[in-house]
């Protein structure tokens, strides 16, 4: 399954619009039987927190412990480095 991430806006910031995002994929655009890989795609986003993805990804987990998590057009210098850094601090 591929997730628009701009459905959620071209700036994700903040840990509550993070939090929000992530209840929203799960109750809305999510399938109840969601397994495998999930792709996030960041195309036409801006501007991306490390707090926005690292709520989002929170809520993602819970809904589904496991899942595998791809990115997808990530060049924007904004959201590559905050992909990296959430890789480097999770590890």
């Amino acid at each position: 399954m591929i997730l628009q991430a701009q459905k959620f806006g071209k700036i994700l910031s903040s840990r509550p619009a993070g939090r929000e995002a992530g209840l929203v994929a799960k109750s809305y655009l999510l399938p109840a039987d969601l397994a495998g890989e999930f792709v996030i795609d960041f195309e036409e986003v801006a501007v991306l927190s490390p707090s926005w993805l690292d709520e989002f990804i929170q809520e993602i987990n819970n809904y589904r412990p496991g899942l595998k998590i791809k990115y997808i057009n990530t060049a924007n210098p904004s959201v590559n480095a905050t992909i990296e850094m959430l890789k480097e601090i999770k590890g």
